[in-house]
């Protein structure tokens, strides 16, 4: 028995420093909400999503790489410059904190909760991946903002389903990383990449 309990202890010690030394990716992380609606419950699915694009950036990049979450204050129309100056200085923030990112936002105001989306994104931008472009960054930011705001008009734009939408713009980026990226390693030696959209 003695015997027994000291085997456990190994394992159960063993467990525990498992554990404590597995890294946390920490790929999405939600930035602020003061709108009132408990987003907690889908923090695990949104994580999970926002670690799918990390398999398609380059690897010297994906540890500069995170997914930011902020929703608007619904007192902040009542600031006569409106949403863009609280934007502008929450893009500086998240620069701050990660080189590449992608920056979803909620905004509420008189309509309702989450009655619109605002998006940002920066991706590495280099030289071995020719098909990384600025150009490409914002075609890119405009097919996930029109695959969100396709995805919550379908749901009826209701505030409880914004878990969805970020989810189906998270998916957006992933795909359209692995196209460009899996594009420029494959045209790289034979072409200019201009196929790769």
């Amino acid at each position: 028995m003695l015997r027994f309990l000291g085997t456990l202890s190994i394992l159960l010690s063993l467990a525990i420093i498992a554990i404590a030394q597995t890294p946390q990716q920490d790929c999405y992380i939600r930035l602020d909400d003061a709108s009132g609606f408990n987003t907690d419950v889908y923090q695990d699915a949104l994580e999970e999503a926002a670690c799918k694009p990390l398999e398609y950036i380059p690897v010297e990049f994906r540890d500069d790489f995170r997914v930011y979450d902020f929703g608007f204050y619904p007192l902040v129309q009542s600031v006569p410059a409106g949403f863009e100056p609280t934007w502008n200085r929450l893009i500086d923030q998240v620069q701050a904190q990660s080189p590449y990112y992608l920056l979803l936002g909620k905004q509420s105001d008189k309509d309702g909760i989450y009655t619109k989306f605002w998006i940002d994104l920066k991706i590495p931008i280099d030289a071995a991946y020719p098909c990384l472009t600025q150009e490409k960054e914002q075609t890119m930011l405009q097919r996930i903002k029109i695959e969100m705001d396709k995805t919550y008009e379908s749901l009826n734009r209701v505030h409880t389903s914004y878990h969805i939408v970020e989810i189906a713009g998270i998916n957006k980026l992933a795909t359209l990383m692995d196209k460009a990226i899996n594009c420029c390693i494959a045209s790289a030696k034979t072409t200019n990449c201009s196929n790769c959209d």
